[in-house]
């Protein structure tokens, strides 16, 4: 029989959306349609979603004497469909090397190493894809963001653009071309983008609570009682804190609504202003219920604390100054309670270490989960040096990644840390913290104490893209990875840091922390 014009046939019924004529003439072919990719694509696609699919798809990529890079796509398609990753990127890959300029498998492909933290290779791909002719309609957002990924800026900068006149200025596309402008230091339109983000995600992933008071617009208060609230994830709030001593209010007229393990912290950092203990309602678009509101009223106008900078730092940043403190009686609980865990550590230099990153915010539509901010605990036994005394900062959610570190008599605080005012008070006993990108990390920098920062290579937008310090805080030291998920440089040059304000600190000349042996630097 000759499968020409009955596939054809079965094609164009399959383009009218006539499932059932295409599945019907694909049958009527007999077993010889089993040898032909194209009619059991159509085949599969016409069953609907049969428990066989993949083996269908299967025996049109195999089972044919002259491979189809389509029939490998397709089979891309269902794994990926089915959340396998790693096999959906084997079978592009397997299309791609029967058709390299295959539109629909580079397109793909880029976009699943994108996911994968594979930023390099995406772009290759999409580059490949762009090289040979294929259509970029529809694909600038994609490409803006691998762009991104990779530091490509000017690539970004054209691809954000082109996304956001394709789309009419969707603000989806504003919100994600305003973390390649705030990364990159373009604060006016990076901070007037930002805004997008409580338009496109509801209260609810914003961590936002809903008042009915009147929107403050960055104008002078005039004697105006003004409440900043709470907004994503503990991080987020510390960082957005630094704005709090520029507003234009008097301090007595200032409410802070805040996540409760902040409360105790923002209340011995701002006596003056009001710190409220807020915790968001699920499901509810008008004011939310708030117990603390009815004594706080009357408040004159309101403002999320994330939204701060686009009226105060437009410009950019002037020199930042710590700005957030523990309790006094918290800190004198806290040396003495070091000296009873750790004797020996009076004499030493005292280091904070924090290696897990757990999300205290929300995952935004898009981002991937993982744990990519995590340093792998095998390779912290670099950081066992002589002369430093370890304390955990993990609370009792990470203990048992600090029970699994390399660091003989490292000491585990988190019985004593119930919030973050806990956290700071044994900060203030501490030398320095070396941490992950997390909320403790933000901490102990707005409290101004020394962190050496170790950040993945596509970091948050918050940290610049190739900084070495933080314009948010005053005396943070980054240490970027070069290569996605390598973090053994990363924990080099920080036990290098490390050794070298020890010695600063006991006035002995600096070693190398490898041999012990005198170096200079």
């Amino acid at each position: 029989m000759n499968l020409l014009p009955l596939r054809q046939q079965a094609l164009d019924a399959h383009l009218r959306g006539d499932t059932a004529k295409s599945r019907e003439l694909v049958l009527s072919a007999g077993p010889q349609a089993m040898s032909d990719p194209l009619m059991l694509q159509l085949l599969a696609i016409g069953l609907g979603s049969p428990p066989d699919e993949r083996v269908l798809y299967e025996f049109a990529a195999t089972d044919t004497e002259i491979p189809d890079a389509d029939a490998w796509f397709n089979r891309g398609v269902v794994e990926a469909a089915a959340g396998r990753i790693d096999r959906a990127s084997l079978h592009y890959a397997q299309a791609l090397r029967i058709d390299p300029r295959h539109y629909g498998s580079l397109n793909n492909l880029s976009d699943l190493l994108r996911l994968q933290r594979w930023y390099d290779e995406a772009w290759q791909r999409i580059s490949q894809l762009l090289d040979a002719g294929g259509n970029p309609a529809g694909l600038e957002l994609r490409i803006a963001k691998i762009a991104d990924d990779c530091g490509k800026l000017v690539e970004a900068r054209h691809w954000f653009a082109a996304a956001e006149e394709r789309s009419g200025h969707a603000p989806a596309i504003v919100w994600e071309h305003a973390m390649q402008q705030l990364r990159d230091e373009e604060f006016p339109a990076g901070w007037d983008n930002f805004e997008h983000r409580r338009t496109i995600f509801p209260h609810d992933a914003m961590a936002i609570v809903s008042y009915s008071m009147p929107e403050w617009s960055g104008d002078p208060l005039n004697g105006r009682s003004l409440l900043v609230h709470k907004e994503q994830g503990l991080g987020d709030q510390i960082m957005f804190a630094s704005c709090l001593g520029d507003l234009p209010c008097d301090p007595a007229n200032l409410h802070l609504a805040v996540s409760p393990p902040l409360a105790r912290l923002f209340a011995a950092s701002f006596p003056e202003a009001h710190v409220w203990s807020s915790v968001s309602t699920t499901g509810r678009e008008g004011e939310e219920f708030q117990p603390w509101l009815e004594l706080a009223r009357p408040i004159d106008c309101q403002i999320p604390i994330g939204s701060l900078p686009r009226h105060l730092r437009r410009e950019g940043f002037a020199r930042p100054q710590p700005y957030l403190s523990a309790p006094e009686a918290d800190i004198a609980i806290w040396r003495n309670r070091l000296l009873q865990l750790a004797p020996e550590s009076a004499a030493q230099f005292r280091c904070g270490l924090v290696t897990v990153a757990r999300r205290d915010g929300v995952v935004l539509p898009g981002e991937v989960e993982g744990n990519s901010k995590t340093v792998p605990s095998a390779l912290v036994h670099r950081f066992d040096l002589p002369g430093i005394a370890w304390f955990g900062l993990h609370d009792k959610s990470g203990v048992a990644e600090l029970s699994a570190m390399p660091i003989p008599n490292i000491v585990d605080t988190s019985d004593w840390l119930f919030d973050l005012a806990d956290t700071a008070a044994l900060i203030a006993c501490l030398d320095v913290v070396v941490a992950v990108d997390t909320a403790v990390a933000h901490l102990a920098a707005a409290m101004g104490k020394p962190v050496l920062l170790m950040l993945r290579r596509s970091a948050d937008w918050r940290w610049g893209r190739k900084r070495r310090d933080s314009y948010w805080y005053p005396d943070v030291r980054v240490f970027r990875q070069t290569h996605e998920g390598d973090w053994a440089p990363v924990i080099e040059a920080v036990a290098e840091r490390l050794a070298l304000l020890r010695d600063r600190a006991s006035g002995q000349p600096a070693r190398n922390p490898a041999s012990g042996k005198g170096r200079r630097r």
